[in-house]
C-alpha cells in the first residue's frame, strides 16, 4: 500500500477513543475485534467485544490483567519470570532461590498462581528429608 493510500486511511480515523458511533458501524459491517496479549511464550490472540475496545486502547496490560482473570501486578509479574513460578526459598549463601516452585516451567497463570512463592524440588526435598528425620 503507498503512502498516499495510508495518509487516506489515517485521515478517516480519529483517535482513541473512538467514538460509539465508528464502534457500531464496524460491529455492523461484521468485524470482530482481536488483540495480541504478551504471555511468557509470546502472545494469545484473543477475541473481545466492542464494549472493551477503548479499554484496550487506554491500557493494554490493565486489559490483559483483567482478560487473564487477575490484578495487573499479578500479570506483570508472570511475564517478568517468563511463567516460571518462583521458588520462596534461600540459597546455603543466602541469596533467593533461582529455581522455579514445583519443579513447573512456562505455565499458564491460573497455575502459576497457585505455585509461585512455593518450593523448588530440591528445596521440597530438603524440607521432607527433615520431616522424615524427626520423626
Amino acid at each position: 500500500m503507498g503512502a498516499t493510500a495510508l495518509k487516506a486511511i489515517e485521515a478517516n480515523f480519529e483517535e482513541p477513543p473512538l467514538c460509539a458511533e465508528t464502534i457500531r458501524r464496524l460491529t455492523d459491517a461484521g468485524i470482530a475485534f482481536m488483540a495480541e496479549l504478551t504471555t511468557p511464550l509470546g502472545c494469545e490472540n484473543v477475541h473481545f467485544g466492542p464494549e472493551d475496545l477503548n479499554r484496550l486502547l487506554e491500557d493494554k496490560t490493565g486489559f490483559a490483567a483483567g482478560y487473564f482473570g487477575v490484578t495487573r501486578q499479578q500479570y506483570l509479574d508472570w511475564i517478568a519470570t517468563g511463567g516460571n513460578p518462583r521458588c520462596s526459598s534461600e540459597t546455603r549463601s543466602g541469596k533467593p532461590c533461582r529455581k522455579p516452585a514445583g519443579g513447573r516451567y512456562q505455565i499458564g497463570i491460573d497455575e502459576w498462581l497457585a505455585s509461585d512463592g512455593g518450593l523448588c524440588r530440591s528445596h521440597e526435598t530438603r524440607v521432607l528429608n527433615r520431616i522424615r528425620k524427626s520423626r
